[in-house]
This record gives C-alpha cells, sequence and structure tokens, in this order.
C-alpha cells in the first residue's frame, strides 16, 4: 500500500473529542512520511520499528525538514500522545519485556483500537506500532515515579523531571505556610506574602506560565487573597483572565501536581490538608478558612464571605456555619447589607429546604457589549461574575465580553440559564426562594 491517499485524504481529518488519540497518530505519522519521502507502508513500517524514537529531523537535511511550526507541533502531539499512553495503562507498571503485550492488550478495550478499524490491515499495523514504540520509549526515558506523577496531575515530563531545584523551593514555601497555620496566632498578611512567592515560583515553570501576565499580578493577587476587590486599572480582560484562569485553573492544577509529587515521592513534611488549603484560598479568593467555609456552603460572593467573616470573628470554621444554622433573619436585617441578607437566606434554605422555591425569567436585560459581534456568544456557555458593583458576562474562554447596566445579585439566585437575544440584550432564568 502507498499513502499518497492516506496522506491527502486524512490530513483534513479534524480533531474531536471522539477520537483525540487517532488523530494526534495519525498527524505524527503524516509528519514523519512526509519528511522521509517515503510512501510505502513497509518502509515505513521498518523505520519506525528499528527507530530508538528519537527522531532528530535536523540531522538529515537531504530529507523534507518539517519547519519550526510543523516541528513545534510535533513536539506539542508528542506529549499528547505520551499522556494518551499513560492514560491507557494507568498507574500499572509493567517490565519493558511486556510492554507490547500489555498495551495492545489495553489498545484492544480502547475506543482508538475500534476507530482505526476502518483503516487496511497495514495500516492499522502501522498506527498500532507507532504507540507501542513511543510507548517503549517512554518506558526506557522515565521511572515508575515519572510516569505516576503524569498519571495522576496531567503534567508533562518536562515539568516532572527538569525542575526538581524549583520545585524543592516550592516545598519550602508551602512548609512555611504550613507553620504559619499552625501558629496560635495566625498572620494572614505573611500568608499571602508566602502564596505570592508561590505563585512567582509555579510561573517559572514553563507548563504554569501564564501567556500574559499583569505588570501589577502581585497586586491583584494580593487583592484577591484578601477577599477584596481585585480590578485596579483598565485592563478588565487581562486581569479576568489572570485570575479566572492562571489563578483559580492553573495554579490550583500545579498544587494538585505537587500534593501527586509529595505523596508519591514518599515525603511526608507537608500535611495533605495545607495543599488543599492553598488551592482553595488561590480558587475562592479569600484566606481566611471561616470564608472559605462559606464559599464552600454557597454564600455565592466572596466580598460577602469576608464581610460576614470579619464581622463575626470565628476561628474554627464550624462556628460560623452553627451561627447560620440558628440565624433568625429579622435580628440582623440592619446589620449587613441587603445582598448579604439575601445570600444567607439561600445558605438557610439547605438547612431548612421545604421553603417555596420560585422560577422567574430576566427577559431582556440590557447590555454593554466589549466585543463586535456578540452573537458568536449564543450558545458558549456565558459565566457571570460581579466585581467592583458591576456584573460582567465572561464567556466560556474567560474573556470579558461585556457587563449589565445595572448590577444582578447573583449571590442570591441560581442561574438555570442564560443566552443572548436578537436585539443583543440578555435572557436569564433562575430560581430563588421566598
Amino acid at each position: 500500500m502507498y499513502f499518497t491517499f492516506f496522506i491527502g485524504t486524512f490530513s483534513q481529518e479534524k480533531w474531536s473529542p471522539t477520537n483525540p488519540v487517532r488523530f494526534i497518530v495519525l498527524n505524527l505519522l503524516i509528519t514523519l512520511i512526509k519528511t522521509l519521502g517515503e510512501n510505502d507502508v513497509g518502509k515505513v513500517y521498518e523505520h519506525i520499528v528499528n527507530s530508538s524514537f528519537r527522531f532528530n529531523f535536523s540531522l538529515d537535511t537531504s530529507k523534507n525538514q518539517p519547519g519550526d511550526e510543523e516541528f513545534e507541533e510535533w513536539n506539542e502531539r508528542l506529549k499528547l500522545l505520551d499522556y494518551s499512553i499513560i492514560n491507557l495503562v494507568g498507574d500499572k507498571d509493567f517490565d519493558i519485556l511486556d510492554l507490547a503485550e500489555q498495551i495492545d492488550i489495553a489498545l484492544q478495550k480502547s475506543l482508538f483500537y475500534k476507530q482505526i478499524q476502518e483503516y487496511e490491515n497495514d495500516t492499522q499495523l502501522l498506527f498500532k506500532k507507532f504507540v507501542q514504540k513511543r510507548a517503549e520509549y517512554l518506558w526506557n526515558k522515565t521511572t515508575e515515579s515519572t510516569r505516576k506523577q503524569l498519571y495522576l496531575s496531567g503534567v508533562n515530563f518536562d515539568t516532572i523531571e527538569n525542575y526538581d531545584s524549583i520545585i524543592e523551593e516550592i516545598f519550602k514555601i508551602i512548609k512555611n505556610i504550613e507553620s504559619i497555620l499552625k501558629a496560635s496566632n495566625i498572620d494572614k498578611n505573611q500568608i499571602i506574602l508566602s502564596i505570592n512567592e508561590l505563585a512567582y515560583k509555579l510561573f517559572s515553570i514553563n507548563e504554569f506560565s501564564p501567556t500574559h501576565l499583569p505588570n501589577n499580578y502581585n497586586e491583584i493577587l494580593t487583592n484577591w487573597l484578601n477577599g477584596k476587590r481585585y480590578l485596579i486599572d483598565d485592563e478588565i480582560d487581562k486581569t479576568v483572565r489572570f485570575i479566572e484562569h492562571d489563578v483559580s485553573y492553573t495554579l490550583v492544577w500545579a498544587l494538585e501536581f505537587l500534593k501527586s509529587r509529595h505523596t508519591i515521592c514518599d515525603k511526608t513534611e507537608i500535611e495533605v490538608e495545607t495543599f488543599d488549603y492553598i488551592s482553595q484560598a488561590l480558587e475562592y479568593g479569600l484566606i481566611d478558612k471561616c470564608a472559605i467555609s462559606l464559599m464552600q456552603q454557597g454564600i455565592g460572593s466572596r466580598l460577602q464571605a469576608q464581610e460576614l467573616t470579619d464581622h463575626l470573628n470565628f476561628i474554627d470554621p464550624k462556628q460560623i456555619i452553627k451561627w447560620i444554622s440558628e440565624l433568625n433573619i429579622d435580628d440582623i436585617k440592619n446589620q449587613f447589607s441587603a445582598e448579604l441578607i439575601n445570600s444567607l437566606k439561600k445558605l438557610l434554605i439547605k438547612i431548612n429546604p421545604f421553603k417555596k422555591k420560585i422560577r422567574t425569567l430576566l427577559i431582556k436585560e440590557p447590555v454593554i457589549w466589549f466585543v463586535d459581534d456578540p452573537d458568536a456568544y449564543g450558545f458558549s456557555g456565558l459565566k457571570l461574575i460581579n466585581t467592583d458593583s458591576e456584573t460582567f458576562i465572561l464567556s466560556n474562554k474567560t474573556k470579558v465580553i461585556g457587563k449589565f447596566k445595572k448590577i444582578i445579585d447573583i449571590g442570591s439566585v441560581n442561574i438555570e440559564y442564560m443566552y443572548i437575544n436578537d436585539d443583543f440584550t440578555i435572557e436569564i432564568q433562575y430560581e430563588y426562594f421566598e
């Protein structure tokens, strides 16, 4: 069989969640075939079988060398294939001599195996051999500990293998935070300084490095952790992305990696609860454990959680939950804002769920749009955030695309759906309780 039809047809195939591994292997094979200048499936198969999988295209200038962009895509796809292989076998470990058989057994149970059945037998063998050879390369190149870290956390091998000194420094910072938390008087300012230092170190690891880091990110992160408003300049889009993606997602993911590495490497210096506490602080934008507990209960607004925590001045999160469970709203309605009172009513519903539920609509809420084509975001999973007494609209990519002309109390309602009308107003259906 020859590859002219293979390349011409399948290079047009698009990635989709239903065939990611086939897409990855297919595109890697196409790059390899083009570079070898070889269309005979048998010879390409032989090249893969005899290869150590250390393909270095730059060594042979007589071949069709991939350009920088294509070579970068090659490396990124190899990383995805590595992760797919490790996920395929799970956290099991095999002797290198048994690996080919174990990979074949795992492939037979996979969607990838079913999908390549549409190809001719020679091409199916090529796909499977490509995956098997990459697995052999991984087993020779990595340790069981490395593979388990990748399986449990999803980071790439570069992060696991090439940042040991930085990771050890990070563990020291986390241990310092643990010591502060165990002190009789917790120094919250010192915790915030330490988490800022932790973020700086994690951002120096390539996989966790932000694409666009705000110049004043330390100040933004400090305000975020203090439960304060964090929009401190006009760069709303960049600031919101930093908090929503780089802090609440990437740094939390990095903490999960560090926790799994700490466990797998049989370290015992740091308690699991310390990793979890830092992750929660980064995710919720609060360092007070009582305020974090309120967010987990569903109070909805970190500013409200911080306001209530500051007022009550409890130390143990159980105290504040007990206080809410025994609360009579009429006794405190003049002590707090209407928004906070509504949020407390919502928390009480969880304890007494037999109150009347009301579903209602905001049909044509006017919006100030920051994009030229708001209709393009109509079905993209819109999200609302309240900050600085305004309600902003985010796309599913955490891009700020607009804001409502009036603030919407999203902390006291349960939003069921939201979409953009033809006249670019927004319709929202939500629930609340009497």
